[in-house]
């Protein structure tokens, strides 16, 4: 999961103290149980020669505001123990606490911070040393199944995060993690595990000021050897000084929650001695290691106060949800220590998992695996860059690019699983209200936040159909308490256009005013709420029908002419005014270029989908074409044809195909294939066409603006969207499947003027790219791609979903590829758009 890097990573001081000193200051911030009251215990530790008495030495504490202000009148006071307490250290303990009337206390989505000042003052009444420590009042308990921050069940959107920079390694500034956090924050995290070791001592200061829960984690991992270190008392010691200086270190953070033992080294007497001395050190925070539970959630153990698995089936967090929590460990809220694999292109099944989440009792989150890609800028022999991973440096032992696993690359940029999680962790939910037919939009909004109302949000509003704004306005918000609900109208004008289009209410949410993670006016949130489709007149095209010619194995119509064959795509030209829209195609397309979840490099001959569809080799089919039969119709023309794909080890995939051509030049294909029995989990079902490289223009209506997969489509939006196909590309630093668009209505590929529309009567996923599923397949690192100079369209019926299979479960059943047959049907047209829109002749194919 990351590098091995030995040295020092973090600033070593030393320091001198006066002969008297405060040694530690240890405050335990909390709430009374009307959650208004601060509660403060403070334990000072005053050192003093073991020769000299400190007679007559006092400590004199208060807390203030950050600005400076005292928020209690009467400061605490009280003598140091002239002697020290016999067998222990040399010096003394000072006890104070106190009670403080309506505190703002700290949460994530509210990080209010005080000071608590200690003054060390001689016999004389002389000031002698000063220390302070910034604190929140917050208060953390085990709920039945529930884990409660200040009296609220929160939700845990977490993130597993190690100290990482792609120049410098371990070694990183304050102001790269500030922006470790902003990001998270503007992408919806609201908390952190520190993955596996305690971060920088400057990340908790963030996350206090910021807004982030922590679970900090004790650098403590015996993968290796998880069965046997942990009972092995040679090594108690280090468990015990490597987690109580965690403790020690961290205690004064109000972002920390919960403490970590560490993680996977497995379960012994010491993670039960090192549970039992944070617990009488600390018992204002729980504990949480998952080694105590892992593949046995009801085993018996001291160590952990969080259900905490690691990557589980959804469906056995349901299970758990709904049986009877009469079983050990059953009345434990579960949050997740790891799920969400974010190796490649992945996160599949992230929605389901929060379906899971919200739905039922006792399901509290969990933390992705993991914030970044590991990998690190390395400068190649000539003089390029690229970023590394396991091997390039000659380094061994590796694990290749397992460390590639995070939702951002090594740069920081977002990855487009993020905009999943950030749809997924909106602090609105918007449900519809009877929309259709109405003036005005009659909706239902919630307030998903735990503390805060909705007065530091602003919503606009735009009303789309097909994809094309044809109103814009503001909707003022209601004033909704945390976890309330309210009825909402936005007054949108129902507008008017062509019998099925689709009206769709855009609502984008965003920031009031400035906040110490975002400027104002910044989204927050982007949702969407269908609003009817259209039952107008039916769009009509421009194009005017023509006589349908045929000669020899040509069609024209008009401008556009279709070349039929007998070769493997029965199709073997496109023209329009003469001039070629496609080099090759459209032929069958079952394979992907393999994620890495589809597919470990490094762990090539596990049995992986991918393996298994190479062993059948869908990627590299070999065909087999029958002869095309042509013959006029009342409409036009029919060309019909069957191809035998043939796999290995006699596996053979029949498709038969037959083309339509009609009197307005529209090619419209009807494809029926036949898989074998043994092939129950393909990458993909569809056709692959090799465009001219001029032809570099992408248009599309469906979702977008980014990537999306079936099981990964909920941070995307529907819109009509345009792009250069070069920047389809999707840099995943070990090259494989990228770029699709799921939720399709159509898609139109030119050269600025001519082109080709795809549309179907169902929706379908496409993408466009510079790169064949060959290329991607065989390159180690994205530098070694070169664009081709070719177009590489592909049209789905059906894709695989990603899952999450590098580290955790495939995509769910309904997201895989599987059948003994496969029907289906789309067009293909030609168009000059001097003469018509693709928009508009996509409306007209499709009404």
């Amino acid at each position: 999961d990351q590098w091995w890097q030995a040295g020092i990573h973090r600033s070593v001081r030393i320091y001198s103290t006066p002969r008297v000193h405060i040694s530690d200051l240890h405050a335990t911030a909390s709430l009374a149980d009307d959650l208004t009251t601060g509660t403060l215990q403070l334990k000072v530790s005053v050192d003093f020669p073991k020769d000299e008495r400190a007679e007559k030495w006092s400590i004199e504490a208060h807390v203030e505001t950050l600005a400076g202000k005292r928020i209690a009148r009467k400061a605490l006071h009280a003598q140091v123990p002239a002697t020290p307490i016999p067998y222990l250290y040399e010096g003394s303990f000072v006890n104070l606490s106190t009670t403080i009337a309506d505190v703002s206390p700290w949460s994530a989505e509210q990080p209010n911070r005080y000071r608590v000042v200690a003054q060390l003052r001689d016999p004389a009444g002389e000031l002698r040393e000063v220390v302070s420590e910034i604190i929140g009042f917050r208060r953390v308990e085990i709920g039945y199944r529930e884990l409660l921050i200040n009296g609220k069940p929160v939700l845990i959107r977490g993130v597993n995060r190690h100290d990482f920079d792609q120049f410098t390694g371990r070694v990183v500034s304050v102001a790269q993690m500030r922006a470790d956090v902003v990001l998270m924050k503007q992408f919806g995290f609201n908390a952190v595990r520190t993955s596996h070791s305690p971060n920088a001592p400057e990340f908790y200061d963030l996350c206090d000021e910021l807004g982030l829960y922590v679970i900090d984690e004790a650098n403590i991992e015996s993968h290796g050897y998880i069965t046997s270190l942990c009972h092995d008392t040679r090594y108690l010691a280090a468990w015990m000084v490597r987690g109580s200086r965690m403790v020690q270190r961290d205690k004064n953070h109000a972002s920390i929650i919960a403490w970590s033992l560490g993680n996977e080294s497995g379960y012994g007497a010491h993670h039960d001695a090192l549970a039992a001395w944070i617990r009488n050190y600390d018992p204002s925070r729980p504990l949480h290691y998952e080694g105590a539970i892992m593949g046995w959630w009801d085993r018996p153990q001291r160590a952990t106060d969080l259900l905490c698995p690691m990557y589980p089936e959804i469906s056995e967090l349901v299970a758990w949800a709904e049986r009877s929590a009469a079983s050990v460990n059953g009345d434990l809220p579960l949050i997740m220590c790891e799920y969400s694999h974010a190796m490649g292109n992945s996160n599949g099944t992230l929605g389901e998992y929060w379906d899971a989440i919200e739905a039922n009792h006792g399901l509290q989150g969990g933390f992705i695996w993991e914030f970044w890609d590991h990998g690190l800028r390395q400068t190649l022999p000539n003089g390029s860059e690229r970023w590394a991973y396991g091997g390039d440096f000659g380094d061994t032992p590796n694990s290749g690019s397992f460390c590639i696993d995070g939702v951002v690359w090594p740069d920081r940029t977002p990855k487009p699983a993020m905009y999943e999680h950030k749809t997924l962790a909106s602090p609105v939910a918007v449900e519809p209200r009877g929309l259709s037919g109405a003036r005005r939009g009659a909706l239902r909004i919630t307030n998903k936040q735990d503390f805060t109302d909705m007065k530091w949000l602003r919503c606009s509003y735009s009303v789309l159909v097909d994809g094309v704004i044809v109103e814009r306005g503001e909707a003022p918000l209601p004033q909704v308490a945390a976890g309330e609900s309210a009825e909402w109208s936005v007054p949108y004008a129902m507008p008017t256009g062509p019998k099925g289009a689709e009206v769709v209410l855009d609502l984008t949410f965003k920031t009031a005013r400035a906040t110490n993670w975002s400027e104002r006016g910044f989204s927050v949130a982007h949702l969407q709420v269908p609003i009817a489709v259209l039952t107008g007149r039916a769009a009509k095209s421009k194009r005017l029908t023509n006589a349908v010619e045929i000669s020899g194995e040509s069609v024209s119509v008009g401008a556009m002419t279709a070349t039929f064959g007998g070769g493997e795509n029965g199709l073997t030209a496109l023209t329009i005014n003469g001039l070629d829209l496609i080099e090759s195609g459209p032929a069958l397309s079952l394979f992907r270029a393999p994620t890495d979840n589809d597919e470990i490099r490094p762990m090539k001959g596990m049995p992986t989908p991918a393996a298994r569809w190479r062993r059948w080799g869908i990627d590299g089919l070999r065909a087999q074409p029958g002869l095309l039969r042509m013959r006029r119709t009342e409409t036009g023309v029919s060309a019909q044809q069957s191809i035998e794909w043939r796999g290995n080890d006699g596996l053979i995939f029949l498709q038969k195909r037959r083309f339509e051509i009609n009197a307005s030049g529209v090619l419209i294909v009807h494809e029926d294939l036949s898989v074998p029995e043994r092939c129950n989990d393909l990458p993909r079902v569809g056709v692959h066409l090799r465009l001219p490289s001029t032809m570099n223009r992408l248009e599309w209506y469906g979702l977008g603006p980014h990537e999306s997969y079936p099981d990964r489509a909920r941070g995307a939006a529907i819109g009509r969207y345009s792009s250069r196909v070069a920047d389809q590309y999707v840099p995943y630093i070990r090259p494989q499947e990228h770029g699709h668009h799921t939720n399709t209505r159509w898609c139109a590929v030119s050269d600025g003027r001519h082109g080709v529309l795809v549309s179907a009567p169902n929706q379908f996923g496409f993408s466009a790219s510079n790169y064949s599923i060959a290329s991607l397949d065989a390159a180690q690192h994205d530098v070694e791609l070169t664009p081709e100079a070719v177009t590489h369209l592909n049209i789905d019926a059906k894709h695989r979903g990603l899952g999450t299979a590098s580290c955790g479960p495939d995509t769910l059943e309904k997201y895989l590829v599987h059948s003994r047959r496969f029907k289906w049907s789309w067009s293909l047209c030609a168009f000059d758009s001097k003469v018509e829109d693709p928009a508009t002749l996509a409306r007209a194919l499709l009404g």
